[in-house]
C-alpha cells in the first residue's frame, strides 16, 4: 500500500484525483488529504467516485491554498510550524505503511523532510506533471470527444490562483467574437478580481457551483489553474489560456494532444 499525502493547491488536488479515479488499480494506494480539499471533493459529482477509492481527510491546519511550507511567504510562519508538526505528529501515530510515503512533487520536499524528519517520495519531478500521476497510478487516460463547431454553449474560466495567469479582458473578447454563433458564458469566481457586471458574465461563489458550470458546458476556455483541471477530470473539451513564457507543467494530457494551449498574444 503506497500512502499519498496531497497537501498542495486544488489543482494538484485534481490532478491526483483525476490519475487515481482511472488507475488499473485503485486498491495500492491510501490517500490523506488535508482537510481542506473535501469541499472541492464533495462538489464532485458522485458517480465519477468510483466506489473502492481510499481517501482520509485530515486537519493539518491548512487554512489557505496549500502547505505553508511550500511557499515563499510563509515559511518562517509560526503557522507554519504548526502545519509541519501536525504533519509529524499524524505520521508518528500512523507508521509509513510498506509501500512509502508519497507527496504530489518534488518542489520544496526538502523543507518538507527538513521540518518534519521524515522521508518522503515525490509522484512527479518539474516536467510533465500529468505523465509522471499517469505513471505513478497505472492510469489509462480517458478519451474526450469534442468539436468546437458542434458546441452549442461555450464557457470561459478567466480567474487563477496566480493573477497574472488571470485571462485578460481583451482575451476573453477576442474568444466571444470567434464563438458569435454559439452562447458564450464568462463566469468569474467571487474573489477574484471581478469590478462590474458585464455582458454574459457570471459569478460563482464555491465549488459546487464551478462545477455545475463546467458541467452544463460543451467547450471550455480557461486560465492554467484549478478549473481546467476539473475540465478535464468532468471530460470536457478545452483549451488553455496562458501568458507567455508560462509553463507547460500542468497542461492537461487533452490540451497537448489537441494543441488547445494559447497565449495571451496569440489573441493579438
Amino acid at each position: 500500500m503506497k500512502r499519498i499525502f496531497l497537501l498542495r493547491a486544488y489543482g494538484d488536488f485534481i490532478v491526483a484525483l483525476q490519475s487515481l479515479f482511472h488507475s488499473t488499480d485503485i486498491a495500492s494506494y491510501e490517500l490523506i488529504a488535508s482537510l481542506h480539499h473535501r469541499p472541492l471533493f464533495e462538489a464532485l459529482p458522485a458517480s465519477l467516485i468510483p466506489a473502492n477509492v481510499n481517501i482520509r481527510f485530515v486537519d493539518f491546519g491548512i487554512d489557505g491554498p496549500m502547505l505553508r511550507a511550500f511557499t515563499n511567504r510563509h515559511i518562517l510562519n509560526g503557522a507554519t510550524m504548526r502545519e509541519l508538526k501536525a504533519l509529524t505528529d499524524f505520521c508518528k501515530q500512523n507508521p509509513t505503511p510498506s509501500g512509502g510515503d508519497f507527496i504530489e512533487n518534488t518542489h520544496r520536499k526538502w523543507i518538507l523532510e527538513t521540518g518534519t524528519g521524515i522521508k518522503f517520495n515525490a509522484i512527479a519531478g518539474w516536467s510533465d506533471v500529468y505523465k509522471n500521476n499517469h505513471d505513478f497510478f497505472k492510469t489509462v487516460s480517458p478519451t474526450i470527444q469534442h468539436t468546437t463547431e458542434s458546441a452549442k454553449k461555450i464557457l470561459v474560466l478567466p480567474s487563477a490562483r496566480i493573477p497574472k495567469r488571470d485571462i485578460p479582458e481583451s482575451v476573453i473578447q477576442h474568444i466571444t467574437q470567434s464563438h458569435q454563433d454559439q452562447i458564450v458564458d464568462i463566469a468569474y469566481f467571487k474573489e477574484a478580481n471581478f469590478k462590474e457586471a458585464k455582458q454574459n458574465s457570471i459569478v460563482y461563489n464555491n465549488f459546487s457551483e464551478l462545477v455545475q458550470l463546467i458541467e452544463h458546458s460543451d467547450y471550455i476556455y480557461g486560465a492554467d489553474s484549478l478549473p481546467i483541471h476539473l475540465s478535464y477530470l468532468l471530460q470536457k473539451p478545452h483549451a488553455i489560456v496562458y501568458p507567455a513564457g508560462g509553463s507547460h507543467q500542468f497542461f492537461t494530457p487533452f490540451a497537448i494532444e489537441q494543441k488547445a494551449h494559447f497565449t495571451f498574444n496569440h489573441f493579438n
